[in-house]
């Protein structure tokens, strides 16, 4: 899939219905939602959090840099790179 699509539908994802998803957890900085995509090999998951006292370009290095996340995230069981930008 072209990378314009694939951001196309990561959009429709971001801005679809709140009730369309399944709340998983909740906490005092951090909401995360679930959906599947493909039932027998694809879940999403939508996260919205607050960093107090964090900048947001450490917060968006966290997140987006998997040499970083891969230190600790784990619930992701694959990082694989599609495209850098």
């Amino acid at each position: 899939m072209e990378t314009a699509a694939v951001f196309d539908e990561f959009l429709e994802m971001v801005e679809a219905d709140i009730r369309t998803w399944q709340e998983s957890e909740k906490g005092v900085n951090f909401e995360l939602w679930r959906r599947d995509y493909d039932p027998s090999t694809t879940l999403c998951m939508r996260m919205e959090m607050k960093f107090p006292g964090i900048s947001t370009d450490i917060a968006y290095d966290c997140l987006a840099d998997l040499r970083v996340r891969k230190k600790w995230d784990h619930r992701l069981e694959s990082y694989d790179i599609i495209e850098e930008t």
